[in-house]
């Protein structure tokens, strides 16, 4: 990681672990994803589609994701010519660093592979797009999971506990709505 990529992330991650109100575990194929929360609206963001999975935080964890809101932020040290297909950084698109930065809805998601640490950061949630809402963490949780050879899918589903569901996979807008 470059150093002003370095510092930035320990900046970021500091300035929401001295917030963080809430702590949780996310276990998806026994990888346990500990998030910290600073920020309440967050938490109802994030418990609305991940409510049923989300544990309370113990033992230790596989990596660890922070997730704040509208407190103060280090700014990017990304120049405008950093950035490819809109929020890609140039220089954290592949390997063991990963970022996306949406300037105009500022979002941020960060995640280191060596650190196993990650970021996200949105300036307010009214500003996330209605798909953070049913994937919230997508970017994030893809990265953790594909170093583990643990594969996201894009899907809908539709079910009850008692009967069953079925699983819809396909492309964005292919119609599993």
């Amino acid at each position: 990681m470059r150093d002003a990529d370095a510092e930035f992330m320990t900046a970021a991650t500091a300035e929401v672990r001295g917030r963080s109100s809430e702590e949780h575990d996310l276990v998806i194929a026994d990888v346990r994803i500990r998030i910290m929360v600073a920020g309440s609206s967050l938490t109802t963001w994030l418990g609305g589609a991940l409510n049923c999975r989300l544990e309370p935080s113990s033992g230790a964890a596989d990596a660890q994701l922070f997730v704040a809101t509208g407190y103060p932020f280090p700014p990017p040290p990304w120049a405008a010519d950093d950035y490819i297909n809109g929020h890609r950084i140039r220089h954290l698109v592949g390997g063991e660093r990963l970022a996306t930065f949406d300037v105009e809805r500022r979002i941020l998601n960060m995640y280191d592979h060596a650190t196993t640490t990650g970021m996200f950061w949105c300036h307010d949630v009214a500003d996330l797009p209605d798909w953070e809402f049913g994937a919230p963490l997508r970017s994030l949780l893809t990265w953790v999971l594909r170093h583990r050879n643990i594969h996201l899918v894009h899907a809908a589903a539709v079910g009850e506990p008692l009967v069953g569901g079925v699983l819809l996979a396909g492309r964005g807008g292919s119609g599993k709505s």
